[in-house]
């Protein structure tokens, strides 16, 4: 295998690049912020309340990357991005 991404590979990663939904779970509200990763360039959408309830977490709180790289970081390191 070589590494290429296939017409419709390349779709779906440019359709979750402008997805407006807030990634949590169950939550479809418009997309406020970016959460991006400490160890990676990824970043997931947030609405303004899960925004607003990350930049309150305490220290061990973690969060999961769930859609993108996986990584399970410390919500504190995060970066929190207003876009909207």
């Amino acid at each position: 295998m070589t590494g290429l991404l296939t017409d419709e590979d390349v779709l779906v990663l440019l359709d979750e690049q402008f997805e407006e939904a807030c990634h949590y779970p169950n939550c479809d509200a418009l997309r406020t912020h970016l959460l991006t990763c400490p160890e990676c360039p990824a970043a997931e959408n947030m609405c303004e309340p899960h925004a607003a309830a990350a930049k309150l977490a305490k220290p061990k709180d973690r969060v999961v990357f769930n859609n993108t790289c996986q990584h399970t970081v410390f919500m504190i390191d995060c970066g929190k991005v207003r876009i909207k």
